[in-house]
């Protein structure tokens, strides 16, 4: 009798059986655990507990399953969380002296404007 391991069974046989398999453990609705937050959000996953313990506004509204300890997330509700707190990144004026460079540009545009040079009409 010719015993093999399960890794030595042709490539076919893994090809089949796979897609079955990812059908069955593909979940219904998409939904995120806390470690998969974390990795969302790029946060640490104990940053998720302990928000969720002590400001959970911090946070995605979870899931709370009756019995189950563990709270997860929908993923649809996480995206429209992320979605309505998206900022428009705008640079801030720089602040302090300007530099030369900055000098002499708004020197070149007062010129062309017709404005004396130091700003007084």
């Amino acid at each position: 009798m010719d015993i093999t391991h399960a890794s030595e069974k042709p490539l076919a046989y893994h090809d089949a059986l796979a897609p079955a398999q990812r059908a069955r453990s593909r979940p219904l609705i998409a939904t995120l655990t806390a470690h998969d937050l974390a990795e969302v959000l790029h946060i640490q996953h104990d940053t998720v507990w302990n928000a969720l313990s002590t400001n959970p506004e911090r946070l995605p509204p979870p899931v709370r399953i009756e019995g189950a300890g563990a709270a997860i997330w929908l993923e649809s509700t996480v995206l429209q969380w992320l979605k309505d707190r998206q900022v428009q990144v705008t640079a801030r004026p720089r602040r302090g002296r300007p530099t030369k460079r900055e000098q002499l540009e708004r020197a070149a545009r007062a010129a062309a404007a017709g404005v004396p040079a130091g700003g007084a009409a």
